[in-house]
């Protein structure tokens, strides 16, 4: 098995600088996010699971998709054009990731998540600008240590050291970390390490969370009009800190900022449990309570998307678990979902 210590791992993290934008657990206060780093000495070696996710570096929480200049910079092509826009011209500009990035110490759940949206957002029509993040994106994962609090990855077919979703999956032994290169693109990065071949014992993983039962999408839509759901919207606030801390929620809201002579076409994070979120120009709203609200985040993430695009959209990280001030929690949710009458 290949070894790295974490000196060498450090090393090679920093010589990647000079072409990649590293992303890795930086400690921010008391918390732990993925963050840009600067040099290898800003990673947060020891911890457990990121407040979120890595989302926001393929899908980001606000991007400009469009920037339209308008006055006499723009360059006219032809006489055509010039007749047709008068002495003012147009010039748009779409912007694209401008380097290369490695997203550095992806627990595994977080790396699914990256999965999930890959089916929904790369299948045709593709989204343009995820697909030119991915495309430029390379996964180095850390297997987890133990299940953290909530934590319920091994449920949903997943582990604490799932290789499955990652270029190079990292796991802790005795002097630094196996190194496994998953895909071509992963094998690419480890080459320029400083590894050993040794034998080594890896980390026992300790899955310790108890296994919560899931149902297929069938039977989700089996109770959809059980009260179950009035009892558990009664509770619910609307705050959104569940979809924006999941790592496959990705609806959204665009809107565009007119100053001066440009326009700028915004694309940000909406949220299911919003109350406007499916509100119309006529004023008319289809889901204005909680309980549809929520009925829908539940629908989306067990029915609606495996039955469009294959994964269940729900990785077992237990974000939402841990941050639902009313503590609803979406373990005790499936397991109550396999046992409810079908109404």
């Amino acid at each position: 098995m290949k070894v790295i210590s974490q000196e060498a791992l450090a090393r090679w993290l920093e010589s990647l600088m000079s072409d990649y934008t590293i992303i890795a657990p930086k400690r921010v206060d008391e918390f732990v996010f993925y963050e840009p780093i600067a040099t290898a000495a800003e990673v947060a070696w020891d911890y457990e699971r990121p407040k979120l996710s890595a989302k926001d570096y393929l899908w980001p929480a606000t991007e400009s998709i469009l920037t339209i200049h308008k006055g006499s910079a723009g360059v006219q092509k032809n006489e055509a054009e010039r007749a047709f826009k008068g002495s003012s011209s147009v010039t748009v500009e779409a912007p694209m990731l401008e380097r290369p990035q490695v997203l550095f110490g992806l627990r595994p759940c977080d790396a699914r998540g990256l999965r999930v949206l890959d089916a929904i957002l790369l299948a045709n029509p593709a989204d343009a600008y995820y697909a030119d993040k991915r495309a430029k994106t390379a996964i180095v994962g850390i297997a987890c240590p133990r299940m953290f609090t909530g934590c319920f990855c091994t449920s949903l077919g997943s582990s604490p050291d799932d290789r499955r979703d990652v270029d190079i999956m990292l796991t802790a032994v005795d002097g630094g970390y196996a190194v496994d290169a998953v895909t071509e693109k992963g094998q690419a990065l480890a080459a320029s390490m400083s590894t050993q071949d040794r034998p080594v014992e890896p980390q026992k993983t300790e899955a310790t969370a108890p296994t919560v039962p899931t149902s297929p999408g069938e039977r989700w839509l089996a109770v959809f009009e059980n009260t179950y759901w009035a009892r558990l919207g009664d509770r619910c606030l609307s705050c959104r800190v569940c979809t924006f801390v999941c790592p496959t929620c990705r609806c959204f809201d665009v809107r565009d900022f007119v100053a001066g002579n440009t326009i700028q076409r915004l694309r940000s994070w909406d949220a299911c449990q919003s109350a406007s979120f499916c509100k119309i120009a006529s004023g008319y709203n289809p889901k204005p309570t909680p309980t549809q609200r929520l009925r829908q985040r539940f629908m989306c993430k067990f029915s609606y998307v495996p039955t469009d695009f294959g994964p269940v959209a729900c990785v077992g990280c237990g974000r939402c678990v841990v941050e639902c001030p009313v503590n609803i929690d979406i373990r005790e949710v499936s397991a109550d979902v396999a046992g409810l009458p079908e109404a």
